[in-house]
């Protein structure tokens, strides 16, 4: 879930995914797993991962659809006493969008200081390396893989990625990063240097004018 206002905290992010999924009045009920700073809007929005109990009436009109876009209800503007409130910021969100497909970066912890770092790992499939001095942790899945599911307990909510690592790496931000390469139905003529280039151009999408000083990539071939 993306666009979420980054003034939010977790209560407040459950108030609104009920209301903009129109959840108040269904059975279906959900399960708000990490919720942290969007990578590529840190200042404007967060990004949130979910679980549900069963697909909610809103996302069943289309079987094929990947992506959905809900209009945020009215928010209460942040207090008058709130020092580190953005008024503009905080009224300037005003959708969010639920996806399965996990595109580019999705991050499933914040980073704690937004001082300057480097990317240490990358980690692809689910190669297993004890990191002790990176910053932030990227997982690709492998060609044909899916962002998020690849590093899932399969029929489980449990993604050991963003449940257990983060206690593993504290002071880590941990992102997961999508792309298509889906191998059915896929009408992408993607060579593997278009992806490459995708990604560095990503990388450096998130880190503003920095360099990508570095990156060392772990690849286990399942």
């Amino acid at each position: 879930m993306r666009g979420i206002p980054h003034l939010c905290n977790r209560k407040e992010t459950e108030k609104i995914i009920k209301a903009a999924l129109g959840l108040e009045h269904e059975n279906p009920s959900f399960a708000l797993h990490s919720l942290a700073a969007n990578p590529y809007r840190p200042q404007q929005e967060k990004v949130a991962t979910l679980t549900f109990t069963r697909i909610p009436s809103c996302l069943c009109s289309s079987k094929n659809e990947t992506q959905w876009c809900f209009t945020i209800p009215s928010l209460q503007p942040p207090q008058a006493n709130d020092k580190d409130a953005d008024d503009d910021t905080f009224r300037r969100a005003t959708e969010i969008v639920l996806d399965n497909h996990f595109r580019g970066f999705t991050p499933l912890s914040s980073f704690r200081s937004t001082s300057d770092h480097r990317f240490e790992y990358v980690v692809l499939c689910n190669a297993m390396k004890i990191i002790s001095h990176s910053i932030s942790c990227i997982a690709i899945s492998g060609l044909g893989g899916h962002a998020f599911g690849s590093f899932k307990e399969r029929g489980k909510p449990y993604m050991w990625l963003r449940d257990s690592l983060p206690d593993d790496l504290p002071g880590a931000r941990i992102l997961i990063y999508g792309y298509n390469t889906e191998l059915q139905k896929n009408q992408s003529f993607q060579s593997l240097r278009n992806l490459a280039n995708q990604f560095r151009n990503d990388l450096r999408a998130i880190r503003g004018k920095a360099t990508v000083s570095r990156v060392n990539t772990h690849h286990n071939i399942c």
